[in-house]
């Protein structure tokens, strides 16, 4: 027993400073080879004594069972001691801190896909980073498996404990492998990404150059008396034609981002889309009112009262509306007021008379009101929009009839 307490001694003084110098059986093989034999050699002869105590009057000699007791109880101790510094501790942190890393890849490839296009080049810089990483993660998880081997070489695992390290192996070798191809793919994408946005953008200053050009013709040629309308307004369609296959374009390079999981602000491509055809409908209205002033005086008269009628009572309904909405009506009925004021003028090159009636008086009117209440704060608007005074005069189509009366009399 004296020999057992001594050796105990020892051996504990020993673990302790392995353990506090953060070394483990791995790191000192031969170390753990000669305490493995000693422990083996230490258990057999406990056993041995057990089996001796049990003889004859010994098993009632208690202060052998105690000297005995306490030996089994120092023993015990030692080996949970000896079990820790069996542990391969760099090993296990190694094999965590590799499936940790993992983990976090996966996210980072997860969060390129939702993209907004503005991140594509920073992405692409991220994704290639990744894929070198998985590189080296790779060769790490060759380097936990040939340690493993060399664990169960040396006898510090057994095919047991070895088994929860052996699946984490697997499994990291497994998400390695998807993660690389994951990476890859990201690469692609996102270089093709980058190439269809800066195609995108180069396109959509193009298009936005082109559409404040034909805004301003338009609003040029709605404020001037022009005895060429067919000519002027065949050129600015010829204009638009030309200039439709950019926005096609815009629409297609738009479309494949989308697909590709990335996403474009609308200043980019759907604000131009809209503002696009809401030129396009102004311009439509232009053309078919140069088709129709080829139409009698009379004809013409008719369509006035008509466009009159229509855009008096549009816009009185608005005008109690939010300023998003006013803004919105504004728009849509540009191309209307458009073809009435053209075809006020008309009237007035066929009988200059007929200029003297103000023919779009009350739609100018209702329209500058309604677009000082855009510009005004929101008080005002509401004061605004207070009770309409109404015109007691004559309806518009009898005001109109009685000016034609005196102009033919």
């Amino acid at each position: 027993m004296a020999d057992m307490q001594q050796w105990s001694s020892h051996v504990s003084s020993l673990l302790d400073l392995r353990k506090s110098g953060d070394v483990s059986a791995l790191d000192v093989p031969d170390e753990y080879k000669e305490l493995s034999k000693e422990f083996s050699a230490w258990s057999t002869t406990l056993d041995e004594i057990g089996v001796w105590l049990q003889d004859g009057e010994r098993r009632d000699n208690e202060r052998f069972n105690d000297q005995y007791a306490h030996a089994k109880n120092t023993f015990a101790e030692l080996s949970q001691k000896f079990g820790d510094f069996k542990h391969p501790k760099s090993f296990a942190e190694k094999l965590e801190r590799t499936a940790h890393v993992l983990g976090d890849i996966e996210n980072a490839l997860d969060d390129m896909t939702g993209i907004e296009a503005i991140f594509c080049g920073e992405s692409l810089s991220e994704a290639r980073l990744l894929v070198k990483k998985l590189i080296t993660l790779e060769e790490d998880v060759h380097s936990l498996e040939k340690g493993k081997e060399q664990l169960i070489q040396e006898g510090i695992f057994d095919k047991e404990s070895a088994a929860p390290f052996t699946e984490k192996i697997r499994l990291c070798k497994k998400k390695t492998k998807e993660l690389g191809l994951r990476a890859e793919d990201a690469v692609e994408r996102l270089e093709d990404c980058v190439e269809m946005y800066g195609k995108l953008l180069k396109e959509s200053e193009a298009v936005e150059e082109f559409l404040d050009n034909l805004e301003h013709r338009l609003e040029k040629y709605a404020q001037e008396d022009k005895t060429n309308d067919e000519e002027v307004v065949d050129e600015l369609v010829s204009e638009w034609n030309r200039h439709e296959a950019s926005l096609r374009s815009l629409e297609e390079l738009e479309r494949l981002l989308r697909e590709n999981a990335v996403k474009v602000s609308e200043a980019v491509y759907a604000e131009k889309r809209r503002r696009a055809d809401a030129l396009k409908m102004r311009l439509d209205g232009w053309s078919r009112t140069v088709q129709e002033m080829n139409n009698d005086e009379e004809t013409l008269l008719m369509q006035v009262d008509e466009l009159h009628a229509y855009l008096v009572n549009e816009l009185d309904k608005v005008k109690d509306k939010e300023p998003e909405e006013i803004a919105s009506s504004l728009r849509f009925l540009r191309g209307d007021r458009d073809r009435l004021s053209s075809r006020a003028r008309k009237l007035a090159a066929i009988n200059p008379r007929m200029a003297q009636a103000n023919l779009c008086g009350d739609v100018t009117e209702r329209w500058q009101q309604l677009e000082s209440q855009l510009h005004a704060p929101n008080s005002a608007i509401n004061a605004s929009l207070g009770p309409a005074e109404l015109n007691v005069d004559l309806p518009f189509h009898e005001k109109l009839h009685a000016s034609m009366r005196r102009c033919l009399s």
